[in-house]
C-alpha cells in the first residue's frame, strides 16, 4: 500500500520540477467561426493519437478557448449547459457548486460522468462526485465532452466523460490581466503569463472570485492557482509537469419550505452551512514517439484535498472534516500502421490509482446527544484496456472494438466500532464495439455498443452500518445502444443526431424491508432504463452571424416495481430530476470588428423532486433562461457587459420531496444579474 508519505513526497517532487518556471500564460487563438473538429483526444484514454472524428463511433462535442472564456462562466457546468443531454443543478444554495450528469442519470445518488482534467480523473473516490470549484475554468483550453458509456475510461463512466485540457505556453510571450464586478457582491480577479524560456515553455494563471450571494448566507471565495512547465524536443517528445492550488470558502443557503420561498426567495431558514476545500494537486505528462508506428505516454499525478463541511438544520447539527490523498498514474502503447491502404490502430494501457480517503465528524438531532464518526477507507484500482480501430475500407468503413478490465478493492475501517470494518473487491471487463461508415466526405454514421458499471460508494457499502448500508450491494452495470449520424450541410451549416438506450442491471436504492415501521437498507433494483435523442445543428454566415440549436429528448425509467422509503414505485416511473426535454439555443452577431452580440437560451422541461421515485407530488416547473455578453475589443483592449437570467425569470433547479410531511422543498435560482469588467492583453515584450 502506497503510505501518505509516500505520496505526499511525490507532490513536493513535482512541485521541486515546478520550480523551473517563472510561470505565465497564452492568448486565445483566432476563432475558427464554424467548428467541426477535425481531431479529438478522448477516443483514448490518454491523449497520445490524435483521430479524426470520422473515426469514432460517438459524439464528440468540442468546447474550444475562445468559446470558453466568452462564455464568462465559473464554472464547467456553466460552460457546457446548452449541450443536449446535461443533467445539471444548482443543489446547495450558492453561485458555484452543482451537479452535472448526462443521458438520463440524475446525479443522484452518485455521478456517473467522469470528469478528467489532463488525464487525471478528479471524481472524488469517497463518493464519485466533482468539486467543480476546485477545476481552473479560466484555464481551459479545450472541453470534450463523449456522452455514452464510456468502457476504456473504467469505472463511474455509465452516463459519459467529460475531458478537460489545460493552457500551455506558447512560442511568444504573452500575458493578460482582468478585472469584473457586478450583482451579489460579484468579483472576479484574473491574471495570466506564458509563454517560452530557453527550451522551455511555462504558463500561470491565477483566479479569484469573490461573491456576496443571491441568498443570505450564500457568499463564495474562491482562490486558484494553475502552473505548467513544459519541454517539446521537436516532434517526437513532449513532457509537461503542471500544479493546481485551490482555496475556498463556499457559504450553503440550502433548500426551503415551499410556503417559506413564497415569502421571501432570498431567505436563509438555516443560516451557517458551508463548505471549506484545500487542495495540491500535480500532474506529469509524457509522450514518446518510437520507431515503426508506436508511442508512448505516461500520465502520473498526486492530489491532496482537505475539506471541512458543516450542515445545520432547524433541529440537526452536522460537521465532517475529510481528508482525500490520491495518487496513480497511467502508462499506454500505441501503435499506427497502414498495411495496403488499410490502416489500423492498437492501443494499450495499464492504469493504477491509490486512494486513502479518512472523515471525522459528528451528528445531533435535538435533543438527543450527538453521535460521532472516525473512518478510514483504502482503494486500489487496477485498470488494463485495450481498443483497435480498423480501416475496412480506407476512410469509409471503419470497424472499432475494444474493452477494459478494472478491479477496485476497499477496504473500510472504522475507528470507533471495529465491528463494521469491511473488505470487498470489485471486478469486471467491460467490451465496446461499432461501426463507422463515411458515405461522402460531409456525411458519417456509427453504431456503438457499450458496457460499464460503477462500484458502490463507501456509504452505501459500510459506512452507516446497519440501518442504511449495505455491504452485500452488487456494481451497477450497464448495456448502452447508440446509432448516430453527422453531416455538414455545403458551408454554413453543420448537425448531429444520435438515438440511443442504456439498460443499467443493480441501480441501487433504498429499499424498505419492513413497511410496518419504514425501516429499510440500500439493496439493487434489477433494471432501470434511460432511452433518448439528441440533435445538435450548428450555422454560420461569413464572418457576422452563428448560431446553435440543441435538443435533447429522453425517457428515463424505473422498470421494476419497488417499495421505496419514498412510497411504492411501479414499472416505467420517471426518474427524479431529468427532464425529458431540454433545447439550448444561441447566437453570435459580429456586425463591426471587435464587436460581438451574444444571446444563450436554456429551456428545462418539467421533472419529478429528488426523492420523487413513486411520482406522486407536483414536479418542478419548466424554466427558460436567458443570457447576454456584448464585448468589444480594440487593440489589446477589451470591454464587456454581461447578463443571466436578463427576463428576471423564477424558477427553481432543484428540489426534494418529503413523503412523511408530504412538503416541498425548493432551491430559488437568482433573478436577473449583470456583470461588466475590463481586460488588456500583452504580447512579445521579451524575446
Amino acid at each position: 500500500m502506497i503510505s501518505r508519505n509516500v505520496l505526499r513526497g511525490l507532490l513536493a517532487g513535482l512541485l521541486v520540477t515546478l520550480k523551473i518556471e517563472t510561470t505565465l500564460a497564452q492568448e486565445k487563438p483566432e476563432a475558427e467561426v464554424l467548428r467541426v473538429p477535425e481531431v479529438v483526444v478522448s477516443a483514448t484514454r490518454l491523449p497520445d493519437l490524435l483521430l479524426d472524428l470520422k473515426r469514432v463511433p460517438a459524439q464528440v462535442r468540442v468546447t474550444t478557448e475562445e468559446e470558453i472564456e466568452s462564455s464568462g462562466a465559473k464554472t464547467v457546468p456553466e460552460v457546457i449547459q446548452y449541450q443536449p443531454g446535461i443533467t445539471q443543478y444548482q443543489n446547495v444554495g450558492n453561485a458555484i457548486e452543482s451537479s452535472l450528469d448526462m443521458r438520463g442519470f440524475s446525479g443522484e445518488p452518485v455521478t456517473t460522468t467522469t470528469m478528467i482534467l489532463d488525464g487525471v480523473r478528479v471524481n472524488n473516490p469517497d463518493f464519485n462526485i466533482v468539486n467543480f470549484d476546485l477545476l481552473p475554468v479560466d484555464d481551459l483550453e479545450r472541453i470534450e465532452v463523449v456522452p455514452g458509456t464510456a468502457s476504456v475510461f473504467g469505472k463511474n463512466a455509465l452516463a459519459g466523460v467529460v475531458n478537460l485540457q489545460t493552457k500551455r505556453g506558447g512560442p511568444v510571450p504573452k500575458a493578460k490581466l482582468e478585472v469584473a464586478g457586478g450583482s451579489f457582491g460579484h468579483q472576479r480577479y484574473r491574471g495570466s503569463v506564458g509563454g517560452p524560456v530557453g527550451a522551455f515553455d511555462y504558463y500561470l494563471g491565477f483566479t479569484q472570485y469573490l461573491e456576496e450571494g443571491f441568498r443570505d448566507d450564500s457568499d463564495a471565495d474562491v482562490r486558484r492557482l494553475f502552473a505548467k512547465v513544459g519541454r517539446r524536443i521537436g516532434a517526437d517528445t513532449d513532457i509537461a509537469v503542471s500544479y493546481l492550488f485551490v482555496d475556498d470558502r463556499l457559504e450553503q443557503a440550502g433548500s426551503i419550505r415551499e410556503d417559506l420561498l413564497a415569502q421571501d426567495r432570498t431567505q436563509n431558514v438555516t443560516p451557517g452551512d458551508f463548505v471549506a476545500h484545500t487542495l495540491h494537486a500535480g500532474t506529469l505528462n509524457v509522450r514518446q514517439q518510437l520507431p515503426a508506428g508506436f508511442s508512448v505516454a505516461l500520465n502520473a499525478f498526486v492530489r491532496d484535498l482537505d475539506q471541512e463541511s458543516l450542515v445545520v438544520g432547524l433541529t440537526s447539527r452536522s460537521d465532517r472534516f475529510t481528508d482525500i490523498l490520491t495518487g496513480g498514474g497511467t502508462l499506454q502503447v500505441t501503435h499506427d500502421a497502414t498495411i495496403a491502404d488499410h490502416r489500423n490502430i492498437f492501443v494499450a494501457g495499464v492504469e493504477v490509482t491509490q486512494s486513502a480517503f479518512a472523515s471525522t465528524g459528528s451528528s445531533q438531532f435535538i435533543p438527543f446527544p450527538p453521535s460521532f464518526t472516525n473512518q478510514e477507507t483504502d482503494e486500489r484500482v487496477l485498470g488494463v484496456y485495450f481498443q483497435e480501430s480498423f480501416d475496412l475500407i480506407p476512410e469509409v468503413l471503419i470497424l472499432s472494438g475494444g474493452g477494459r478490465y478494472d478491479r477496485d478493492r476497499i477496504d473500510f475501517t472504522d475507528r470507533l466500532d471495529p465491528t463494521n470494518n469491511r473488505m470487498r473487491t470489485f471486478q469486471r471487463f467491460n467490451p465496446r464495439a461499432g461501426v463507422t461508415w463515411n458515405p461522402t466526405a460531409q456525411v458519417g454514421l456509427y453504431f456503438s455498443y457499450s458496457e460499464g458499471f460503477r462500484t458502490p460508494t463507501v456509504d452505501e457499502l459500510f459506512a452507516q452500518a446497519p440501518f442504511v448500508s449495505n455491504p452485500d450491494l452488487q456494481a451497477p452495470k450497464s448495456r448502452t445502444y447508440e446509432v448516430g449520424a453527422r453531416a455538414r450541410l455545403g458551408e454554413h451549416f453543420e448537425g448531429t443526431l444520435a438515438l440511443f438506450q442504456t439498460d443499467v442491471q443493480d441501480d441501487i436504492f433504498f429499499v424498505v424491508t419492513d413497511p410496518a415501521t419504514g425501516g429499510g437498507l440500500n439493496q439493487n433494483v434489477a433494471k432501470t432504463r434511460r432511452r433518448g435523442v439528441e440533435l445538435t445543428l450548428k450555422g454560420r454566415y461569413g464572418e457576422i452571424v452563428e448560431g446553435f440549436v440543441n435538443y435533447s429528448y429522453i425517457v428515463p425509467t424505473i422498470e421494476t416495481d419497488v417499495l421505496l422509503a419514498s412510497g411504492q414505485v411501479r414499472e416505467g416511473n420517471d426518474i427524479p430530476l431529468v427532464p425529458r426535454h431540454r433545447l439550448g439555443i444561441g447566437v453570435n452577431i459580429r456586425p463591426i470588428e471587435g464587436l460581438t452580440f451574444s444571446l444563450a437560451g436554456l429551456y428545462v422541461g418539467d421533472r419529478f423532486l429528488s426523492s420523487d421515485e413513486p411520482n406522486q407530488a407536483r414536479q418542478l416547473d419548466n424554466y427558460f433562461v436567458l443570457n447576454a455578453r456584448l464585448s468589444y475589443r480594440h487593440g489589446p483592449l477589451t470591454l464587456f457587459i454581461q447578463g443571466e437570467n436578463i427576463l428576471d425569470t423564477e424558477y427553481e433547479p432543484w428540489g426534494f420531496f418529503n413523503a412523511f410531511s408530504n412538503q416541498r422543498f425548493l432551491i430559488p435560482a437568482p433573478g436577473a444579474s449583470f456583470l461588466a469588467g475590463i481586460s488588456v492583453e500583452f504580447s512579445g515584450f521579451y524575446q
